[in-house]
């Protein structure tokens, strides 16, 4: 993952951790872009995590190979759940990155999920104002 692309998604999912109610101001027209925003991060973080997760792989592929061609034969020896542990430890940032793309693609579902809810609200909310004032 770009340098570049990681501000991104470190600034969205700071953006979702920060928004409140109180942002929106019972504005409809605030929330629906709102959800159009999430939309389209949670496009950009699915595709993070699909990059990302081909990268761990690859570093992850890269690490037992070189360890399979080494001539170091007391990694050889070494029980295979020690390996992973190893492999992984040498993936942790790369695994990082993929858990954060993750993780925030969940909370911009989760999010929109939340604002759509809000905006039902709101909408009932106008259509019985607009009911009781017509009915008084």
């Amino acid at each position: 993952m770009t340098d570049e692309n990681l501000t991104r998604l470190q600034a969205i999912q700071q953006h979702i951790e920060d928004a409140k109610y109180s942002d929106f101001d019972s504005s409809p027209t605030l929330i629906y872009n709102e959800i159009v925003s999430l939309n389209a991060w949670k496009s950009f973080t699915g595709k993070l995590m699909a990059e990302s997760k081909r990268e761990l792989l690859e570093a992850k592929e890269a690490a037992y190979n070189k360890i399979l061609t080494s001539g170091d034969k007391t990694s050889k020896t070494l029980a295979t759940s020690l390996l992973k542990d190893y492999i992984s430890t040498k993936a942790a940032n790369l695994q990082y990155e993929y858990d954060l793309a993750e993780r925030t693609n969940s909370a911009c579902s989760h999010s929109m999920e939340g604002m759509r809810s809000i905006l039902s609200a709101l909408k009932q909310e106008m259509s019985s104002n607009m009911y009781q004032s017509q009915h008084q």
